[in-house]
């Protein structure tokens, strides 16, 4: 890291419909962390800025006190340049493309997202079959697993959150 700003973006051959080009392993950078010293015990967030917003040209920010990164010719520059070589100084957030599978990858899914696919082929069998409401019916099975899958894939709550707002009654 001592003295190096670029970092290129990783690249990936199995993303390209050819299978000969390749193309970035991330579809999108949420955000940098980096350890600019080597006593810094926690990762500073570095935020991704604009380059048509900047006044200065970006070798000019070499020497600023804000981090920033900015994302050009499929590498990531950082401002200012690290000064120290710092092991694990570098830590990406982002958004990867998922691994094309085929027909020799080994099963992947845990078994608990298993009936997903078993629903999923029983509503094809038996619309192939010509039995539409039994194909409908696991098709609608399918659905509703698929639902639950997401929701205990996304980590996140998918209720709303009660708020109490305070009462207004006295403003009439």
């Amino acid at each position: 890291m001592l003295g190096q700003r670029e970092y290129t973006i990783p690249k990936r051959g199995d993303l390209a419909s050819d299978g000969i080009t390749v193309l970035n392993g991330i579809a999108k950078t949420k955000k940098i962390g980096v350890k600019y010293k080597t006593t810094d015990t926690e990762y500073t967030q570095v935020n991704l800025r604009n380059t048509d917003v900047l006044a200065l040209d970006l070798l000019s920010y070499d020497e600023t006190t804000t981090q920033f990164y900015v994302l050009s010719d499929n590498s990531w520059f950082l401002y200012p340049t690290p000064t120290e070589s710092v092991v694990g100084g570098l830590i990406i957030y982002g958004i990867t493309y998922p691994k094309k599978l085929i027909i020799s990858d080994e099963e992947t899914l845990p078994d608990q997202f298993a009936k997903a696919i078993l629903l999923y082929v029983a509503s094809k069998w038996y619309s192939s079959q010509r039995l539409f409401n039994e194909g409908t019916m696991f098709m609608n099975e399918f659905t509703a697993e698929c639902n639950r899958v997401a929701v205990s894939l996304s980590g996140r709550v998918q209720s709303p959150k009660q708020v109490t707002f305070p009462s207004f009654r006295m403003y009439k």
